[in-house]
């Protein structure tokens, strides 16, 4: 009997070639969201401190440090903002990058199931063919 060969095997490679890209993608963008997130929470703790290091009452009051202060506050504040709606878009790059993965996984284990059924009959045919043979030999010796 012959050797089993599935018949969908270069598309299988190919789906599971593919699925390793789509992972490798979705490192990827895991990897940008992570340091997006942490960029922004570097940024979110120094504003906080700029915030939080106004005047002090009974301290001396200079109105040219404050209004450094104040335009520091608001530089940190837009890049707090520009950061939060980068995190956001990485957060949906992620997500679209998760459902192309889940589609490709899908896609293989579909292929693996073909697979695994073709298998099954194949191994049903090997079987049928090995018992037939045994059948002939034995009623060739009981014949005789």
């Amino acid at each position: 009997m012959k050797k089993f060969e599935f018949r969908l095997a270069a598309a299988l490679m190919a789906r599971n070639a593919d699925l390793e890209l789509k992972q490798g993608e979705l490192a990827n963008v895991n990897q940008r969201l992570a340091l997006g997130q942490e960029l922004l929470e570097t940024r979110q703790v120094e504003f906080k401190q700029i915030a939080s290091a106004g005047p002090r009452q009974g301290a001396g009051f200079d109105p040219a440090l404050e209004l450094q202060r104040q335009r520091h506050l608001d530089h940190v504040r837009n890049e707090v903002e520009t950061r939060r709606e980068l995190v956001r878009q990485l957060e949906g790059e992620r997500d679209e990058a998760q459902a192309k993965v889940a589609q490709a996984y899908r896609d293989v284990r579909a292929l693996e199931i073909l697979e695994e059924k073709d298998r099954a009959a194949w191994l049903l045919e090997f079987k049928r063919e090995e018992q037939k043979m045994a059948d002939d030999r034995n009623s060739q010796r009981h014949g005789r």
